[in-house]
């Protein structure tokens, strides 16, 4: 029978004619509409239809609703307004999400849909004057939605929207204001807009939203502070708009309002789990770090979130999710007990056949685990690992295998067996990528040095009966992911450390690759006994921020990769202090409090050579041979070092002063021009008085501060004249003393 016939086969049980007949009438039937509620009832009936029909028929649900708003515009055109077209934009943009993605052909059912917008939005134009901020927002929201610009078909329509939602509006006698929703709604709708060829909004108008809203928040009573739904969209909206308005100030006003509003004793102000997450993903986005007690708060807030026995309340999939990517990004580490709660939340769900959470889940979780250093129980790591395998490989990306091998091998719970499951998957998606479409599934490069990186730290030591399955790993990971090289990255602070370097005259290589990473230098040592000693700058942010004296996975790996071809020496990060003389020795001050391994390290990169130390102690350090106690440091006149020469003396070490007739192509040691001392006024007027040169002067002032010295000189007279320097003042000792 007719009615019986089937349309189309859907997720759900398929619709019949007569059922499609029954939920969208004739288009007669518009002709009776006369008053407004009439009209706006009739259009929400239509909405409701098409979503009720598009599980089932997506292509039967967005006709018959493409043909009742023709009707509607036909039939009702001289009584329609703005409120009418508002709802008809808003109405299609619901539509279209719930047919998205389902429908065969898509193409002529989407330019009916893209006639009725520009039908509606050209009506709008003349009727913009009458129009209120939530109408407003809401038509730039929905054709944000939609994925056309209004000014697509009326050039500087958004403008002039926008420009209509910030000005007070006259309702009666009272000045009716937008809300903090509007204002939100119109920054997500302007986010979801902007091109780059054509942006939608300008900085000005941005700047004065965001000032709008900040000044909501700064709102006494909570009541009136914007919602928490509004507060994570108009951060959502900022961070993807990149625009210069977004300052630290104004970010840290709305997570602050977001915090009271998790703090509030009033149970309808709290905010949802997907807003938290969603404020933390922002958060992680923009790479802004609120204060860390905000952190906290919202951390201890999902915990509760998880206890809730609230089905509604509780977080999904894609919240745990977003909150583990987004603490990552912001280098925030959550107790033991909210990390507990979000993976056994995880693993629950991972059994429920309709909240199993997707791939791209578990791969944020993995690679939060690992980049915060967390722990995971190996009950709930193995199911999650397992729920990603029973994955269709059409369901997981690449990416997402080659982060979730990385993320174990950064945590050390990588095994063979794993990583050969991972890449018999990727293999399988190869094949069918390349039986579908013809085309390659080769992990990108990112992805290619994840995998590299992981088979590295799966590398048994030489002589072990894993090798054989190691190397066969090895041969397949290349067929399906060549090998590339370490990638080339200048951190801050490099050309400091070099110049520090070729100061000392000291062997280096710039650059060294070791397996999957590199050394930003290794010193090469001056005799053949010794070994190579890695040099490792800090990057920005590689400790976790409540957890100062913790490393981050990523950072903790690379130096444990490479601690596995020699010693590996990390030079601290000091942002501000750029100069060669604060850079000059802290890798050597790392160096030599590794005793007594270091110390006998010294001796064959540097020789007699100067080895800087910063910070608080001493300021030069030199390796001496055994039995012979002594350091070499520059000392003169105007550089007397006196804190090393009494660190020396209280451990019975003998100094022998380098450069004592001054220095002056250091002019980094004096922070400007040096000092000429074989010219200094003092110098010259005591050595006419004693009549002998200004370097004997120098020579026989460092003797009586009981330090040798190693002048240097190119001439034989100067050299004997130096050998000469007791001769000076041998009748009082103390003649020198002014100096």
């Amino acid at each position: 029978m007719q009615d019986k016939q089937e349309l189309e086969v859907g997720s759900r049980a398929p619709v019949s004619k007569l059922e499609v007949s029954q939920a969208f009438p004739q288009s007669t039937e518009t002709e009776k509409l006369r008053d407004p509620p009439q009209i706006t009832a009739y259009i929400k009936q239509r909405q409701n239809a098409a979503l009720i029909i598009a599980p089932g028929s997506p292509q039967a649900a967005l006709t018959g609703f493409c043909d009742s708003m023709d009707a509607l515009l036909t039939a009702a055109a001289p009584r329609m307004n703005h409120i009418y077209s508002t709802a008809v934009i808003t109405a299609s943009m619901h539509t279209w999400g719930a047919v998205r993605g389902k429908l065969t052909e898509p193409t002529s059912l989407r330019e009916r849909l893209k006639t009725l917008h520009e039908r509606c939005v050209r009506h709008l134009q003349s009727q913009l004057a009458h129009m209120s901020a939530r109408e407003i927002s809401s038509v730039l929201l929905a054709s944000a939605g939609l994925g056309w610009s209004p000014d697509a078909v009326v050039p500087g329509m958004v403008q002039a929207l926008t420009v209509r939602l910030l000005q007070p509006h006259e309702v009666g006698q009272e000045i009716q204001r937008p809300t903090a929703r509007d204002y939100a709604d119109l920054l997500s709708a302007l986010s979801a807009l902007e091109n780059p060829a054509r942006p939608a909004a300008t900085s000005e108008m941005v700047d004065s939203i965001a000032l709008h809203f900040a000044h909501l928040t700064q709102h006494p009573d909570i009541g009136q502070h914007p919602g928490a739904r509004s507060c994570a969209n108009f951060l959502q909206a900022f961070a993807k708009l990149k625009h210069t308005a977004a300052t630290a100030e104004l970010v840290d006003s709305v997570s602050l309002c977001f915090a009271r509003l998790v703090a509030s004793a009033n149970a309808k102000h709290r905010p949802l789990a997907q807003d938290v997450a969603g404020v933390l993903w922002t958060l992680g986005t923009m790479k802004h770090t609120p204060d860390r007690r905000l952190l906290g708060g919202f951390c201890a807030y999902m915990q509760t979130l998880y206890r809730s026995r609230d089905e509604e309340a509780c977080p999904s999939a894609r919240d745990t999710a977003n909150m583990f990517w987004g603490l990552a990004q912001l280098g925030h580490a959550p107790s033991h007990g909210v990390v507990s709660a979000m993976l056994h939340h995880l693993v629950a769900l991972c059994q429920t056949q309709e909240l199993q959470p997707r791939a791209q889940y578990i791969s944020m979780c993995f690679l939060a685990c690992a980049e915060l250093c967390l722990a995971m129980h190996p009950a709930e790591l193995r199911i999650l690992f397992r729920h990603l395998l029973g994955l269709h490989v059409s369901k997981v990306d690449i990416q997402q295998y080659s982060n979730v091998a990385w993320s174990l091998a950064v945590m050390g719970r990588l095994q063979i067996s794993m990583f050969e499951a991972l890449l018999q998957q990727l293999a399988t998606k190869h094949k069918l990528l390349l039986g579908q479409h013809g085309m390659s599934a080769r992990p990108a490069l990112k992805e290619a040095r994840q995998l590299h990186q992981a088979l590295e730290w799966l590398k048994p030591a030489q002589g072990s009966d894993r090798m054989k399955a190691w190397l066969n790993l090895c041969s397949k990971l290349q067929a399906v992911a060549p090998k590339v090289q370490a990638q080339a990255f200048s951190p801050p602070g490099q050309a400091e450390m070099l110049a520090a370097l070729a100061k000392q005259n000291l062997l280096y290589k710039l650059q060294v690759p070791f397996g999957v990473y590199q050394a930003d230098a290794v010193l090469y040592p001056h005799h053949s006994n010794g070994a190579e000693v890695l040099l490792m700058l800090e990057r920005p942010n590689e400790y976790i921020i409540n957890l100062p004296k913790r490393v981050r996975g990523r950072a903790a790996f690379r130096r444990k990769m490479l601690g596995r071809y020699g010693t590996v020496v990390t030079i601290p990060y000091k942002q501000g202090h750029s100069s060669v003389e604060s850079m000059a020795g802290v890798p050597f001050a790392v160096l030599s409090q590794l005793v007594p391994a270091a110390m006998q390290l010294l001796p064959h990169h540097l020789g007699r050579r100067v080895l800087h130390v910063a910070g608080a102690g001493p300021r030069l350090w030199v390796w001496s041979p055994p039995g012979c106690p002594a350091n070499l440091a520059e000392c003169h006149p105007c550089f007397r070092n006196k804190a090393l020469l009494q660190w020396c003396k209280a451990r019975h070490i003998h100094v022998t002063a380098y450069s004592p007739l001054g220095s002056p192509d250091c002019a980094f040691t004096f922070r400007g021009k040096a000092p000429l001392l074989m010219q200094d006024p003092t110098v010259t007027a005591i050595a006419d008085r004693l009549s002998c040169s200004p370097a004997q002067v120098l020579i026989r002032w460092s003797f009586q501060h009981r330090t040798s010295v190693l002048p240097k000189s190119t001439s034989a007279e100067r050299i004997k004249e130096a050998f000469n320097f007791a001769a000076v003042c041998t009748h009082n000792n103390t003649c020198l003393s002014v100096m």
